[in-house]
């Protein structure tokens, strides 16, 4: 008996093609889930903007329409912003560890548009109709309109002041 040796395997072209095949696939998929990050990390600063707004208008109520960027003396005080809202405050906005108000925040969130962690949930207090966009901090607190603005240079909110959905 004679039998024929058929070959066992792929040829060269198979595999090529094979190879092509998921390439286009993969040039179909890849852009895909990289909106979907973009979109995802859009909507985390969205929801953010909304609650931090959110706590800030509470802290004004809770403080006879005081922003947390005023010291209890009624002077501009910028350094202690984020500590009004993630500590005690008492009535006047004096910082105080056995104070009736607050904490508004655990702490503050990320901007998801900014790579360095130590800036990310930084804030910046200025007056100034738009966030500066420098990336020095994670956010811009608009003193005169009292709004929190996204303070990244990238992303596509980027220069976006505040969602219409916080403005009351």
């Amino acid at each position: 008996m004679n039998r024929c040796l058929q070959p066992t395997g792929f040829t060269l072209v198979e595999i090529l093609i094979v190879v092509v095949i998921l390439g286009i696939l993969a040039m179909i998929v890849v852009p895909q889930y990289g909106d979907a990050a973009t979109e995802a990390r859009e909507a985390t600063l969205i929801s953010d903007l909304r609650m931090m707004q959110r706590q800030i208008d509470r802290y004004k109520v809770d403080h006879k329409g005081r922003s947390p960027h005023f010291a209890s003396t009624g002077m501009q005080d910028y350094a202690n912003f984020a500590a009004r809202l993630t500590g005690k405050t008492d009535i006047t906005g004096a910082l105080a560890a056995t104070g009736t108000y607050g904490p508004y925040l655990p702490e503050l969130p990320d901007n998801p548009f900014i790579s360095n962690s130590k800036l990310a949930s930084l804030v910046k207090v200025g007056k100034g109709a738009v966030s500066p966009r420098d990336g020095t901090t994670g956010w811009f607190f608009e003193a005169i309109s009292q709004k929190i603005m996204p303070n990244s240079k990238t992303g596509a909110l980027a220069d976006f002041p505040a969602p219409a959905s916080t403005r009351h």
